[in-house]
């Protein structure tokens, strides 16, 4: 998963319960980002799943998905920012 200034690449990403998704910022990004998710399966604790930095580039974050359902995820810094990860 690519974190790219102002969008993540890709924003949809379907993955099976129990992997991993690990986000790349970007080494040419010029603006800083996070990953805040937004809504998920009941009983998931969304701090969990969010970044307590906001890096612009060469950070990685990484989280494995025990839960199935959708996970969906904005950078608080830019809303237009989003990704969905279905987990089946």
């Amino acid at each position: 998963m690519n974190v790219i200034d102002d969008f993540f690449v890709p924003d949809l990403v379907t993955i099976k319960r129990g992997e991993s998704v690990l986000w790349v910022w970007n080494e040419m990004n010029h603006d800083p980002h996070n990953v805040t998710m937004t809504s998920g399966p009941r009983g998931v604790d969304r701090h969990d799943f969010e970044t307590s930095l906001s890096p612009a580039v060469m950070f990685k974050f990484k989280r494995k998905f025990t839960v199935p359902g959708r996970y969906s995820f904005v950078c608080s810094l830019h809303f237009g920012m989003t990704l969905n990860v279905d987990v089946e």
